[in-house]
């Protein structure tokens, strides 16, 4: 109900839809649950399947395809937000190395939810808005009209990617992608608008009307659902009590679309999380270690989004997004690269703990909750809620690209490099019932899986490497966040057993061994980087959370004792001598005294740079446990003899695996910070005054008091006072304020009427500017530009805080002053001027070019970039 109108038509047939071999089918509802139920929002939990849609070679009942959507509603808000899950629960290959799986897939036409409207048909209109142009139809119209992105292929003639508006089959317009799209039915006095996000990068999806039903296509043409994947979807459904017009359906656009992809997130300041002990120390000044580690992760995400997705783009429903093996800038061919493992030593942990730095949303949107998302419901062996021998939900699998049987088909097939660290805070920032759902089907697979009568015939013991820990992360995220009791029930169960098999087993030498000791006899640790970038990770993740456990002291003497060995034996490091020289692939003890543990080097390949940054991460947190490991100076002498983070080296261009474990190291950037402050600086500042103060006082007081009292008295009682009172107050000031101020402001205009450069880069300092995202092309008037400023030493310094942009004019070359009134700041990055800013300039048509330049507040100081060119037709 809207202002008292019922939108949706009661009657007609709508909700949750599959197209498959031509024929529409409506999904059945199995249970609706209030998951969330508050005076703010209430969230609905829908399950059901289709009915006839198990694939015919899955076997042991029947295996529908199944839907999970989560319907959130907000007080005074006429939205619903719509997050809508699709799964193929079939799921019977044991081996991960079978074929069969091929199989299972289920291949559809179609698959979305539509909405039955009540509209009056003589006044009803279709509208469908690309990013810059609005399309409506005629009065009465009944037919389809839609914005769809369409599947990329080689051989489409119109390019290999393409989005479009539709009417009844004829293209009314087309484009490379829309960002923004939204379609809507409107009548005299009502809409109502669909809108998906991220529809640029997930293809094939589309917007559509038609007659009276309006739809959110989350698979807008023929694909697969290979054997135990889902695809996860979003969308918004919108209802205005008015009738739509361009103005309306544009500001909806751009506010709903903001909402959907780049929503507000709760930030809280790194010095607050350092107190919580939620993780390991954030750093929280801007040293020269974290300027040079900026100025890294900066470098990647912008590759990676930029060139690795511009060039090769790896994205979609089942491939979005992924990091190449070797991927170069000379690559031009899409699907002709080999793709790494999924989520290959998780990039995303490291952009989200930099969102927990910093607050900015690039570090969570651009990358992190889509990565997460794709992992979690499409990448791994997600076979919903059931019992069903060790896939009991949840399994890693990896694989090849294809549709239908990506990441299960006997390509590189394993399940050890499939990762997870940093899960649990990407859930943090954004919690949801669907994360939930599938953090307990991880739990329940190694409950299955790993319990002493596990049924898993290829796991026959508990053991610490990269494969049986990636699976350790999910019952320990699901006691952490799981609202279910029987479901938490049994993670517990399951990591309770992992934790006391573990400390048991393989941590009886007192540290942390990769195979069983003592039955193996020797105790020999797992590579370096593999017990930096995860072990070390799950271990910490447990007794910061469980601090009150029985194993929790075990743990941390393991933790601590292996950090010491490694440093002593692996990185051969001495007191407060560290070098980056001849470090050893392992250390291996004899027995559970510690003087017996020695170095041995297993291979010949070295131990790689990346591995020794992220040891320099490992070595730091188990100071913040014990801090009379000493390590503190010697891991910041380290640090500064690695200039800009260049030591983590790699052919490839963006996040791959070398990167992503080499800058796991933001803890030991926090921790150096807590035991030693900030890195010292030199300066030198030379203050000259001159204050001359002459002050004169001359005070001349006389005063002359002449008093007569006569009293007579008498019985009669008579009474004579006489008082004459002289005072004279002479008061003379002289005072003489003799200040002399000298201030000299030079600023003299420079070529074509810009500020004079009157500062050089020194040191650190940068400043530049560019499009946002490589964006080339201004929407709506407005030019999206990013400013990347590092002038000045830190947040708190005032030193160039003041931006201003000159805009070329005419034809004589000249520059003026775009007035700071007439241009927005879009995003900014907490710092005022510093970091990252994005502003909207406004572009008239023609071509420009644009200045930024920085100085200080008074103009002066002034340092300008070079010009670069915006075209605008």
């Amino acid at each position: 109900m809207v202002a008292g109108r019922e939108m949706v038509d009661p009657t007609g047939q709508d909700g949750p839809y599959v197209i498959r071999n031509g024929q529409r089918i409506y999904g059945t509802v199995s249970s609706i649950v209030a998951e969330e139920q508050g005076p703010l929002r209430t969230v609905l939990h829908v399950k059901g399947t289709y009915p006839g849609t198990t694939p015919s070679p899955c076997s042991g009942g029947s295996f529908d395809l199944e839907f999970d959507s989560r319907l959130t509603f907000t007080q005074g808000e006429s939205t619903v937000l719509l997050e809508h899950d699709v799964r193929n629960r079939c799921v019977r290959d044991l081996t991960f190395q079978g074929t069969s799986e091929y199989s299972d897939k289920i291949d559809l036409d179609e698959a979305g939810c539509d909405f039955s409207l009540d509209c009056a048909d003589a006044q009803k209109t279709a509208w469908s808005l690309s990013d810059s142009q609005t399309y409506t139809s005629t009065a009465s119209f009944s037919g389809l009209q839609k914005v769809e992105q369409e599947r990329g292929r080689t051989n489409n003639p119109g390019g290999w990617r393409r989005a479009s508006v539709q009417r009844d089959g004829s293209t009314l317009t087309s484009a490379v992608s829309y960002s923004r799209p939204l379609d809507a039915l409107s009548d005299g006095s009502a809409l109502a608008a669909v809108q998906i996000p991220w529809i640029e990068y997930r293809e094939p999806q589309a917007l559509s009307t038609n007659n009276e039903t309006i739809a959110l296509e989350f698979m807008s043409s023929p694909g697969s659902i290979g054997e135990a994947q889902a695809r996860w979807n979003y969308g918004l459904i919108t209802f205005r009590s008015q009738a739509a017009t361009s103005a309306l359906l544009k500001t909806m656009q751009q506010q709903e679309n903001v909402r959907l992809s780049r929503a507000l997130l709760v930030h809280a300041a790194p010095s607050y999380v350092n107190t919580t002990r939620a993780m390991s120390a954030l750093p929280t000044q801007n040293t020269t270690a974290v300027q040079q580690y900026r100025a890294k992760i900066d470098a990647l995400h912008n590759e990676t989004i930029n060139q690795q997705w511009g060039i090769i783009k790896s994205w979609g429903a089942m491939l979005w997004p992924e990091s190449p093996t070797a991927f170069t800038i000379a690559v031009s061919s899409p699907f002709t690269i080999s793709m790494d493992g999924p989520n290959f030593w998780a990039p995303d942990r490291v952009e989200v703990l930099e969102w927990f730095r910093t607050g900015e949303p690039k570090w969570y949107w651009d990358y992190t909750f889509m990565k997460q998302q794709q992992f979690l419901k499409t990448t791994v062996v997600n076979s919903g809620r059931q019992a069903y021998h060790y896939r009991n939900g949840l399994t890693f699998g990896a694989g090849g690209q294809r549709e239908g049987d990506y990441y299960r088909n006997n390509i590189n097939t394993t399940d050890d490099k499939q990762y997870v660290m940093g899960m649990d805070e990407g859930y943090l920032i954004r919690p949801s019932g669907s994360i939930q759902d599938v953090f307990e089907a991880g739990g329940r697979t190694v409950d299955q899986r790993y319990s002493p009568s596990g049924t898993d015939i290829y796991v026959d013991q508990y053991k610490i490497d990269r494969q049986a820990v990636g699976y350790y992360f999910m019952p320990l995220y699901c006691v952490m966040f799981s609202e279910d009791i029987a479901q938490s029930s049994v993670c517990n169960r399951a990591l309770t057993e992992t934790i006391s098999t573990l400390t048991a087993r393989n941590m009886a030498s007192g540290v942390i061994c990769g195979g069983t000791y003592p039955g193996a006899g020797t105790c020999t640790s797992d590579q370096l980087f593999m017990y930096a970038s995860m072990h070390d990770d799950f271990f910490r993740g447990f007794i910061d959370h469980f601090p009150n456990s029985s194993y929790t002291p075990t743990i941390r003497q393991a933790m601590i004792n292996t950090a010491r060995m490694a440093y002593q034996y692996q990185a051969n490091g001495t007191g407060n001598s560290l070098s980056f020289n001849n470090w050893n692939t392992h250390f291996e003890c004899t027995s559970s005294d510690l003087s017996t543990c020695r170095s041995r080097n297993i291979g010949n390949e070295g131990v790689l740079s990346n591995s020794q940054t992220v040891a320099l991460n490992m070595f730091m947190r188990a100071y913040e446990l014990d801090p009379s490991l000493g390590y503190c100076s010697a891991i910041a002498n380290a640090l500064n003899t690695a200039t800009g983070f260049n030591f983590i080296y790699s052919d490839a261009v963006g996040w791959d695996k070398v990167r992503s474990q080499g800058m796991y190291i933001i803890h030991a950037l926090g921790g150096i910070e807590a035991c030693m402050g900030t890195n010292p600086s030199t300066n030198t500042n030379t203050n000259t005054n001159t204050n001359t103060n002459t002050n004169t006082n001359t005070n001349t007081n006389t005063s002359t008091n002449t008093n007569t009292n006569t009293n007579t008295n008498t019985n009669t009682n008579t009474n004579t006072n006489t008082n004459t009172n002289t005072n004279t107050n002479t008061n003379t000031s002289t005072n003489t304020n003799t200040s002399t101020n000298t201030n000299t402001n030079t600023s003299t205009s420079g070529t074509d009427g810009l500020p004079a450069t009157t500062y050089t880069l020194t040191g650190n300092d940068s400043f530049t500017i560019g499009f946002w995202f490589g964006d080339s092309t201004p929407k709506n008037g407005f030019a999206d530009l990013l400013t990347t400023s590092y002038m000045g030493d830190d947040c708190g310094n005032a030193n160039f805080g003041t931006i201003r942009f000159y805009l070329q004019t005419g034809q004589s070359g000249s520059y003026s002053l775009i007035s700071p009134a007439s241009y927005t700041i879009r995003e900014d990055s907490g710092c005022g001027a510093k970091s990252n800013n994005r502003f909207g300039i406004p572009a008239s048509a023609g071509t420009h070019n644009v200045v930024a330049c920085v100085s200080e507040a008074d103009f002066s100081q002034n340092y300008c970039t070079g010009p670069l060119a915006i075209t605008v037709n």
